[in-house]
């Protein structure tokens, strides 16, 4: 599925531009990735954006997807006691 413009580049939408459904993206080698983080390291990099951050990975709720976008891309998620917005 494509996405809206706003979504990619921030702005505003342009009706030409409109998410659709594609095929064949999967078959790229850049379709997707995979990064790996120690608990440590993926909180030291929350920190960076909001130093105010708390999670407990003990709890099973220590991360929650809340919206995503048109093009099923996620949009708002929750780590602990932030949430964060792609834009």
């Amino acid at each position: 599925m494509t996405e809206n413009v706003s979504n990619v580049w921030g702005g505003t939408d342009l009706p030409y531009l409109n998410p659709a459904e594609t095929s064949g993206e999967d078959a790229y080698p850049q379709y997707a990735s995979e990064a790996l983080f120690s608990k440590d390291e993926f909180l030291n990099k929350l920190k960076t954006k909001a130093p105010d951050i708390v999670i407990d990975f003990n709890q099973d709720n220590w991360m929650e997807i809340l919206e995503f976008t048109p093009g099923k891309r996620v949009k708002r998620v929750r780590f602990g006691n932030k949430e964060f917005l792609r834009n």
